[in-house]
């Protein structure tokens, strides 16, 4: 769903700076299709798409927005047939031939790899539902090899990230190379941010392993956490570590969900939290005294891959 609506969202985006550079005629038309697109009106959109489709010869980038504003529609509608027949046109389009003609359009391709990245997407999604594991596979090589969309928005790359690792280890799952799946997911199911590497890594393991068996894992590898004394400059701090799966994972940084991460615990400190949030979070009362180990012990338990794991 990200996908999707970040797509759409940044279509309309284009549109706006290559105005100036879309026949006018054709551009009234996209900007009425995608004010239908904004107020949910999908049915009209699709018209208004399809009638400039069969009524005016576009050059290949203009064709390229078309086909992916289209198929993006159908995706969404769940028209898959639909859908990849437009993110196949777009993939697919002979731009020599097409450039050879008087087209109208945008008079330049500078969306181009933006249009096929997520026409790639779109396609590794589609198959990838159609349990199709190497086409799907194919197509993700493709938006992550051939196909690169870099955006200068740091968290937008690294949801990308996510959402790439992600695809990759549910094709794996699929073609039944569960190790190799877990292996790409492992490093990140301790970033809060990471919520569906989490939840896609907490469902492979059970199902790997047993719910049971891979929570005493975790237990075990929580209660057996060490410390280390890292030096940095003239600065010197306590790092925390756990072994999972053979994996060795730095938990200095993970705290309880909603507490502050400022908060400054030592291994005598007596923190502020009332007994009442305390009873609210599932956090022992004696909290406020816990020795800083035993805190991140219980920090890991109430992390977010360790609630996934828990769920059914």
């Amino acid at each position: 769903m990200r996908i999707i609506i970040f797509s759409l969202l940044f279509i309309i985006t284009c549109n706006c700076y290559c105005q100036n550079k879309i026949d006018s005629t054709v551009q009234k038309l996209f900007d009425t299709a995608e004010q239908k697109t904004h107020d949910f009106l999908y049915s009209d959109a699709i018209s208004i798409y399809n009638n400039i489709l069969n009524s005016y010869e576009l050059n290949p980038p203009t064709y390229a927005k078309l086909n992916l504003n289209l198929g993006n529609l159908y995706f969404y509608l769940n028209n898959n047939i639909k859908a990849k027949k437009c993110f196949i046109n777009l993939l697919y389009d002979d731009i020599d031939k097409r450039n050879k003609k008087k087209t109208k359009g945008l008079l330049v391709s500078e969306f181009e790899p933006f249009y096929k990245h997520f026409a790639c997407c779109h396609l590794a999604e589609i198959y990838l539902q159609e349990y199709k594991f190497d086409s799907s596979l194919m197509y993700i090589k493709l938006f992550d090899e051939k196909y690169k969309y870099h955006s200068f928005c740091g968290n937008e790359n690294d949801d990308f990230m996510y959402y790439k690792l992600c695809m990759y280890a549910k094709v794996l799952s699929g073609l039944k190379d569960t190790t190799k799946a877990i292996g790409l997911l492992l490093p990140y199911i301790f970033k809060e941010e990471a919520y569906d590497v989490s939840d896609l890594a907490a469902n492979i393991l059970k199902a790997k392993y047993g719910k049971g068996v891979i929570i005493n894992i975790l237990d075990s590898s929580i209660n057996n956490i060490t410390t280390e004394k890292i030096k940095s400059g003239n600065y010197e701090y306590l790092e925390y570590n756990i072994n999972f799966l053979n994996y060795k994972f730095d938990v200095t940084s993970i705290y309880l969900s909603n507490l502050p991460a400022s908060f400054n615990f030592t291994d005598s400190s007596n923190s502020v939290f009332s007994k009442d949030y305390l009873i609210k979070e599932g956090i022992p009362e004696h909290f406020n005294s816990l020795p800083k180990l035993e805190y991140k012990k219980l920090a890991l338990k109430k992390c977010l891959f360790y609630k996934k794991l828990l769920y059914d």
